[in-house]
């Protein structure tokens, strides 16, 4: 047993390695303009374009993964997952990501099935399937989070060089080279895009498809109209910079009353199943009638079902939109 877990191992280390190799092919100069559609002849498909060709060069793809992207080609699966990677900034393409999370998903159903039989090969299945897409998910927040928390410094740096006489652009590059990341990244990526022959609108508007927010949105549509109709925008940053921190400021307070239910939430869910750990530690004979008969594999799989929905709800219950 122990020598098959071990060669499903290598196999998944070796299929995983095989997919993130790199190598660098054409010039950086071409890899960034064909990002964005401005060399002659090329033509915009963000599905075989590794996310964060911006900041660098684009990666040989290889054989496999090859094979996946003629499989997803243009479709709404490729588009979903290159805006969730675009979102996190991880230098993948799709077909990479699939090709990692399919190798990700066989790993752990071979490993179940070695450890627990089709019991176990169902449940690290599931977390295999699940894992990757939650860790973008979480690594989306995450940055999503560290950004809406640094957007009212940025706003507030944009309306102090504005009125220490710098254009719009030029509070642009300053917060792209001044500010912490990930603001600055994506206020690069801003001005990256515009150099490149984008317009401001667009830029900005590709800017709030990855940070979905509504202090983004207000920020950008004031500066639309500024350059639309004029106006000091210097002014305008500064109030949406104080209302943004006031916002920020009542968010922690509201996710610090909140604390106690979701981290009920969160010992009323993982409480049974460590219980059911505990005992087939202690007496697996005892417990051993859920796994090995159809009336305890419906029981279990009843359990995480409610447990689940349980989950869900109590979450729904401690999560406050302000």
């Amino acid at each position: 047993m122990s020598f098959v877990l071990l060669i499903v191992v290598f196999a998944v280390a070796g299929v995983a390695w095989y997919v993130l190799r790199s190598s660098r092919t054409g010039s950086v100069l071409d890899t960034r303009m064909g990002r964005f559609g401005l060399l002659p002849g090329t033509e915009v498909n963000p599905m075989t374009v590794s996310v964060g060709d911006v900041a660098g060069p684009r990666r040989s793809s290889s054989a496999v993964t090859k094979q996946v992207e003629r499989i997803v080609g243009r479709g709404r699966l490729a588009q979903a997952v290159y805006e969730r990677l675009d979102r996190t900034q991880i230098r993948m393409t799709p077909a990479e990501f699939l090709t990692l999370a399919f190798a990700i998903l066989i790993g752990a159903m071979a490993l179940g099935l070695v450890i627990k039989g089709v019991l176990g090969l169902l449940a690290l299945g599931v977390l295999g399937a699940a894992a990757p897409w939650l860790y973008i998910r979480r690594r989306s927040m995450k940055r999503r989070k560290a950004f809406l928390e640094q957007l009212a410094d940025m706003a507030q740096m944009m309306a102090n060089s504005m009125k220490a006489g710098f254009s719009i652009m030029q509070a642009f590059e300053l917060v792209s080279t001044e500010g912490p990341a990930p603001a600055c990244e994506e206020f690069e990526r801003v001005v990256a895009e515009v150099k490149l022959g984008l317009p401001l609108e667009v830029a900005l508007e590709h800017l709030v498809e990855r940070i979905p927010s509504e202090d983004l949105e207000l920020m950008v549509v004031a500066i639309n109209v500024q350059r639309q109709i004029g106006g000091n925008l210097a002014e305008i940053l500064l109030v949406i910079s104080n209302t943004i921190r006031g916002r920020v400021r009542f968010q922690r307070d509201v996710r610090t009353l909140t604390a106690q239910a979701r981290y009920s939430s969160y010992i009323i869910t993982a409480l049974p199943i460590g219980v059911a750990i505990v005992i087939n530690l202690l007496d697996g004979p005892y417990e051993s009638m859920l796994y090995t008969t159809t009336l305890g594999n419906f029981m279990v799989g009843g359990a995480l079902v409610m447990l689940a929905v349980g989950f869900f709800f109590l979450n729904r219950i401690a999560d406050i939109e302000v």
